[in-house]
């Protein structure tokens, strides 16, 4: 079935779009054959919602919290507010071609998403770092995934909390199969390898990103406590580890 269109001869007066597009499952907004809202959701369909200008999808934020496009500053930064108003995530992308995103908190102040970051920067090679505010400025920082992430090459992330670089949770699951293995051949029973309280709440943030991958369903073999507290995070899944 065909959308059914409405044009208006003149663009809105603060959303800018020139044809509201009624389909079946929701609405769209057009300017001059491009999908474009200045503020708003340009696609509210069942299939999901999305922020377009002048014919450019934009990427909503990775946040907790649902958010909704509030528009594009003067000064060309994108908004992202919550369901009160409060700006909590703004976009823009700098001189150099690099995407910029920072996370504020209700105040305004810079507020820290799940992960433990407080902004991200996407490089022209499809590069992500993560950064932390530090005492000096930012630092490469993120609890549930690596700080450097490879567009290329996963095998090339790498994991940094507070500037430092750290094991991730899959060569901390490696070490922790080693110690199995080797209390096996000892003929001893094997025992759970102690984390640093930062190595348990990584694998918690990681788990509480992702419940349901394979990862997770490893670490809750090797580390079943700090595998319950990221599923006590996780709206995802809460059912016990179930293998085979």
């Amino acid at each position: 079935m065909p959308a059914e269109q409405t044009a208006s001869t003149a663009p809105h007066p603060t959303e800018g779009w020139t044809e509201r597009r009624s389909h079946a499952d929701g609405v769209s907004y057009w300017r001059r054959g491009e999908r474009h809202r200045a503020t708003g959701w340009a696609v509210d369909r069942e299939g999901g919602r999305e922020a377009w200008l002048y014919g450019r999808r934009l990427a909503a934020p990775d946040h907790p919290e649902p958010l909704d496009f509030a528009g594009q500053a003067a000064d060309g930064v994108l908004e992202w507010r919550d369901a009160d108003g409060r700006l909590r995530v703004e976009q823009w992308t700098t001189a150099g071609g690099v995407d910029e995103t920072r996370y504020l908190d209700a105040n305004g102040a810079p507020g820290s998403h799940p992960g433990g970051y407080h902004r991200v920067r996407t490089l022209r090679t499809g590069e992500r770092r993560y950064y932390a505010e530090g005492p000096t400025g930012p630092v490469l920082h993120r609890l549930d995934g690596p700080a450097l992430e490879d567009a290329g090459s996963a095998r090339r992330a790498r994991w940094y909390e507070d500037g430092a670089r750290v094991a991730s949770p899959e060569m901390l699951l490696d070490a922790a199969k080693l110690r199995a293995l080797a209390a096996w051949e000892a003929g001893r029973t094997p025992e759970p390898m102690p984390l640093a309280p930062s190595e348990f709440e990584r694998i918690a943030a990681v788990v509480a990103r992702n419940a349901d991958c394979e990862l997770a369903w490893e670490l809750s073999i090797a580390f079943p406590s700090a595998w319950t507290a990221g599923i006590r995070r996780s709206d995802g899944a809460r059912r016990p580890p179930v293998r085979g």
